[in-house]
Order: C-alpha cells, then structure tokens, then sequence
C-alpha cells in the first residue's frame, strides 16, 4: 500500500476525528494515537499488480470515496506530496462502503 495514502488517511481522519465531539458532547483532546482500519485499505489487498506496474507515487488510489473527501476537507501534513498532486477521482478505484 502506498505511504502517501497511508500519511494522507491516517492525518485528515485524525483531523476530522479532533473536530467531532465525543459522545458526551464535548471537545476531544489531542494526543500521539493514531490509528488506521483495515477496511478503509481493502482494495490494497492482494493488489500486487498495482504496485508492480508503476511507481508507488504514480499508484492509482484504491479505496472509499470518502476517504478522499475526508483528505479534501481537513487537509494534508505539511510537504505531503498530494499537495502538489491530488489523486485524480478519474483514475480512483472506488471500493465498499464506509
């Protein structure tokens, strides 16, 4: 699986998660974990081909739409190479439901 969409989901979903309060109502607390699911990465598995015929960073995304707009609407880390070049939704697999 790609590092670059590795980096992207687990900073935008940590992001998102720090502006939804809790169940309780209130503000959640920054802290070092992170985490990342793995049916958020599904269509990675046993996609060797993918990764065999380009290069990592030319990998086309694999995954829940969603992702992308979690990664749209909350950002990326700073010199995170999306910023220069988004996936393009065209070449996007789109997999499962959240």
């Amino acid at each position: 699986m790609p590092h670059d969409l590795v980096s992207a989901r687990i900073y935008s979903a940590h992001r998102h998660w720090l502006s939804t309060p809790s169940p309780t109502g209130r503000a959640r607390n920054d802290g070092s974990r992170r985490d990342i699911r793995h049916r958020h990465l599904d269509g990675y598995e046993d996609a060797w081909r993918l990764l065999e015929s380009a290069k990592a960073r030319e990998t086309p995304f694999v995954g829940h739409a969603w992702i992308l707009d979690v990664v749209r609407d909350h950002g990326l880390p700073e010199n995170h190479p999306w910023r220069r070049r988004f996936p393009a939704s065209d070449q996007a697999i789109f997999s499962g439901t959240a």
